[in-house]
This record gives structure tokens, C-alpha cells and sequence, in this order.
């Protein structure tokens, strides 16, 4: 069964990327001018595009694809002369592929998945934060000063039939330093903002 298309044939057509992204990339070509992803001829790409509100470290991959899968990252603004930024065939042994770098606030990206040698099928894109934040243990808990107050999002564990939910709340110093959480607003859907990626 064929995905509905999520990607663009075209590099000017890029599509916003999403927090994963489920395409098709049968009927996909390579456009004139495109360079070889990740060492390999290729045939049928597509090609994605976010922009960094954030400096960070980001994991993508194509882990759940149903082919061989070539995964590049570039900057720039025409398909001949793109910058690599990252690349790779075989991360796993099933021919999906995987790449993690650091993004730059204010720069936009463009991602693109092929078949190696052409081939093509159902495209899974996903991308995540590579690294967890600094007080992600409760070793290392952050203090709260005296009536600080810090917003927190916590991303949920995402339900068998349902997206991925970011909650929010605030934690606040009450009573000799004891942070303790305010009512949690209402959950909303997790978007690419809330994690550094933004449509453009």
C-alpha cells in the first residue's frame, strides 16, 4: 500500500518538515543538476526542508522505510550547489539510513531521501534531539531561586492511535526551595517548534 505523498519531487518544492514525515517515493524522479546522495546514483528523490529557532544536536533516519534508503542533509539554495552537511546509506542492516549534527539557530535545511540504485517504496522520516537536556537526571536537578519561576515540557509517550502530546507547566520555588509544579495547562499536539525545528 503507496503513502500519500509528503515530500517534494523538486528541491525548490521542498516541503516543511513535519514531526515525521510518511511518503512514496515510486513515481519520484532526480531533478537536473542534483548531485549523488550519499555516494549513490540514486533515481527517485524527495526532498523535505526545516529551519533551527535553536542551536542543537538532532538525530534523523529513515528507520521503518520498506527499501533501501540514501539520506542526505544540506544548506543553500539551489540544487547544484548544495553544502553537505551530513549523509549516510546503511545505518542499520535493514538499508534504512541515520545522521546526527548540530543545527545552527536561523538556518534552514534541506533534507532528501532516495533509493539506493533507484529503489523506491514507502519513506519513513523521522528526527528527534540526539542528546537529552542537562537536567534530565535527578542528579543533576536545576535550583530554583527564591519565586523563580521556569517553564517545562515534557513530551509524553505517544498513544497506539494518537500524535505525540507536549505538556507544559511551570514549576515554581515555594516554601525553602522546594520546586513543585504548578497545574499543568491543557496538553496540546507536539510541532517542530516545540523542538527546535520550524516551518519556514
Amino acid at each position: 500500500k503507496r503513502l500519500a505523498v509528503s515530500g517534494a519531487d523538486n528541491f525548490a518544492d521542498a516541503k516543511d518538515m513535519e514531526w515525521m514525515a510518511v511518503a512514496s517515493n515510486v513515481n519520484a524522479t532526480k531533478e537536473s543538476g542534483e548531485r549523488n546522495h550519499a555516494g549513490n546514483p540514486g533515481g527517485k528523490s524527495l526532498w523535505w526542508r526545516g529551519t533551527a529557532i535553536e542551536d542543537g544536536c538532532f538525530a534523523f533516519d529513515t528507520h521503518g522505510s520498506d527499501f533501501d534508503t540514501l539520506l542526505s542533509v544540506y544548506t543553500g539554495s539551489n540544487v547544484a550547489a548544495l553544502t553537505k552537511i551530513a549523509e549516510n546509506d546503511n545505518d542499520w542492516n535493514d538499508g534504512t539510513s541515520g545522521v546526527t549534527f548540530y543545527v545552527e539557530k536561523g538556518k534552514t535545511y534541506y533534507f532528501v531521501v532516495d533509493g539506493n540504485e533507484g529503489a523506491s517504496g514507502n519513506i519513513l522520516l523521522n528526527w528527534r534531539l540526539a542528546y537529552p537536556p542537562t537536567n534530565d537526571n535527578f542528579a543533576n536537578a536545576t535550583a530554583l531561586d527564591e519565586k523563580q519561576r521556569v517553564p517545562i515540557q515534557m513530551l509524553q509517550k505517544k498513544p497506539a492511535n494518537r500524535s505525540p502530546k507536549m505538556r507544559k507547566i511551570s514549576a515554581e520555588n515555594r516554601s525553602g526551595g522546594n520546586g513543585r509544579p504548578r497545574r499543568p495547562e491543557p496538553a496540546m499536539p507536539l510541532i517542530p517548534e516545540a523542538a527546535i525545528l520550524t516551518r519556514l
